[in-house]
């Protein structure tokens, strides 16, 4: 069928898990930081849905997000890693939503974080100590790659 699209008040953020990490354990993972639910898991800000989770297969994480996964595959020696992606409600900031979602993770999986205002791979240590990496931090939507140097 035709792949959905999102909307475009909508910022998406995506974590790579590799070595030996399954779908399963993955989504034991995100079933056991949110509790009652399952896919797409929910990350609630002040009762509202913020973030909306999901484990992509390789085959999707290709086809919807080719151009952020090739530093993946670089990164990964051309496999294809496990995806999780995370997408931002228009309604929220989501900052510190994202930046809690990829150190729980990152902090379980061997992985790196990937954001749509960066050109660059992100590692858990980057996150946690809020690296600014050529005037960007991690999930920085408000300054997009590009618009921190003159052009």
């Amino acid at each position: 069928g035709p792949l959905p699209t999102r909307p475009l008040d909508e910022k998406s953020y995506l974590s790579y898990a590799r070595d030996g990490c399954t779908d399963a354990q993955l989504a034991s993972a995100l079933s056991e930081m949110y509790p009652g639910r399952k896919e797409p898991w929910l990350h609630m800000a002040d009762d509202d849905p913020c973030l909306y989770i999901r484990i992509l297969q390789a085959d999707e994480a290709e086809s919807w997000f080719p151009e952020e996964l090739a530093p993946a595959l670089r990164h990964f020696g051309g496999v294809v890693p496990l995806t999780v992606v995370a997408d931002v409600s228009g309604r929220h900031d989501g900052t510190t939503q994202v930046r809690q979602l990829a150190v729980a993770l990152l902090s379980r999986f061997k992985g790196i974080a990937e954001d749509e205002y960066s050109d660059r791979l992100w590692s858990l240590d980057e996150i946690q100590r809020d690296a600014c990496v050529d005037g960007h931090r991690f999930f920085d939507f408000k300054h997009p790659h590009g618009t921190s140097s003159p052009g």
